[in-house]
């Protein structure tokens, strides 16, 4: 993506110039007499967010300042999960056959739970009993479907073989030790699944009913220790399985994700500083960057249940897009600052050659990624419909917090004249 923009910039500045060159003059005055409607709408709407942010700076800071705060709250209510099966739409074959499964059967999501003790000692009427104890406890759990191991199997053999119909186990090890010889003898198969060779190693398969990564990953965790504790010391537990395994992984991911939404977030401050050549400019200027974030966070925690682990991803696209209108917005503006006489002169000045710029940039942005919308895929679905919500705000902030700023006195650009004589 980053070798692509690269492309277009070098492209914008050599090919477009070629292109201009041999393309006959626009008529400006009779353009600029006669807009479009397209044209008029985009400058009313200018206008209008110019007029509401220097006449009413407060209320307009007051009002972002609002925003932020129910968006903080929006923020707090998120809980990240991933569930591959519902980033595709309900009506996908995958997920239509999946749901099948869990409605009809026990699901497809496998905990694979490993009991390692000393050799020969695994398989014991004691460990037997606590291992079938914790099998019932597990059916009661929320989220598990089923649970099964070679304890299901000595108690079939058991019933099946012995006289005794107040036990559900063999109480001695040597009728635990002929079952499963008798029953390898007597060709059974699938042994190996169950117990390794040198019977050190027992397998217990937890059958989920949801698909949930990261709380699988909490279940597998949990029911690994609780399991530990039932065994005691000299037994030692190991939970596997790919849905675990992944659900493990979502908080490395998301870290790494963290750490490249930082980089861009400093790479961007520092662009914005070689553009305003002052740190208060820019950390002001960076408000109306973080916020449409921000308040994408609040609309998430406030209409999604569980927000996929991708969406990070989209938060560092959409900062390094929505920057480029706050660029254009700030070095027009810086450039006026240093011609008018007045702090109005200049807003009015930059909303004149800047405001239709960005608007127009923004509308084709969002209707070029529309499209993803149609994508049956929840991550690519995102940027159709986060991405576009984020540069909308990044626009409204724009054309309306900074202006509001300069008239308060928080955003100032150093290289100005005198504005003594400001507008009220």
């Amino acid at each position: 993506l980053g070798f692509g923009v690269a492309i277009a910039l070098l492209l914008a500045m050599t090919l477009v110039p070629i292109f201009f060159s041999v393309m006959p003059a626009p008529n400006v005055r009779e353009q600029s007499g006669n807009p479009s409607f397209g044209g008029r709408l985009i400058d009313s709407v200018s206008g209008a967010c110019a007029h509401l942010a220097t006449q009413h700076p407060i209320f307009t800071s007051v009002l972002f300042v609002a925003i932020t705060a129910v968006s903080f709250v929006g923020i707090s209510k998120i809980h990240i999960e991933t569930n591959m099966q519902e980033r595709l739409r309900d009506d996908n074959h995958i997920r239509v056959a999946q749901e099948f499964i869990e409605d009809n059967f026990t699901g497809t999501n496998l905990l694979d739970l490993y009991i390692r003790g000393p050799e020969g000692g695994i398989v014991t009427p004691e460990i037997l009993n606590k291992l079938s104890d914790f099998q019932e406890e597990l059916l009661t759990r929320d989220g598990v479907g089923d649970a099964y191991s070679l304890v299901n199997l000595v108690e079939i053999l058991h019933r099946e073989l012995a006289d005794d119909p107040d036990s559900m186990l063999p109480q001695r090890r040597d009728t635990i030790a002929q079952y499963l010889l008798l029953f390898e003898m007597s060709g059974g198969e699938g042994l190996f699944r169950l117990l390794d060779d040198a019977r050190s190693t027992l397998h217990l398969t937890v059958r989920l009913t949801r698909n949930d990564l990261v709380n699988t990953n909490q279940l597998g965790a949990s029911i690994r220790d609780d399991l530990s504790a039932k065994l005691g010391d000299g037994y030692e537990v190991e939970v596997t399985g790919l849905t675990y395994l992944f659900g493990g992984w979502i908080d490395f991911i998301m870290e790494g994700q963290k750490r490249g939404f930082l980089f861009a977030f400093l790479s961007t401050t520092i662009m914005m500083f070689v553009c305003l050549r002052s740190w208060r400019a820019t950390i002001v200027s960076m408000i109306p960057n973080a916020l449409p974030l921000v308040t994408m966070g609040g609309v998430l925690g406030f209409m999604w249940d569980k927000v996929d682990s991708d969406t990070m991803m989209v938060a560092m696209i959409a900062i390094g897009i929505a920057v480029d209108d706050t660029i254009h917005f700030l070095t027009r503006f810086r450039m006026e600052c240093e011609r008018q006489m007045t702090l109005d002169d200049a807003i009015s000045q930059t909303f004149a050659h800047t405001g239709r710029g960005i608007v127009k940039t923004t509308i084709i942005l969002c209707l070029g990624m529309a499209p993803f919308n149609l994508s049956d895929y929840l991550s690519t679905r995102m940027m159709g419909s986060l991405l576009p919500l984020t540069l909308f705000v990044a626009l409204i902030a724009d054309l309306l917090l900074i202006p509001a700023l300069a008239k308060l006195g928080l955003f100032r650009i150093s290289r100005t004249r005198v504005f003594s004589r400001q507008a009220s």
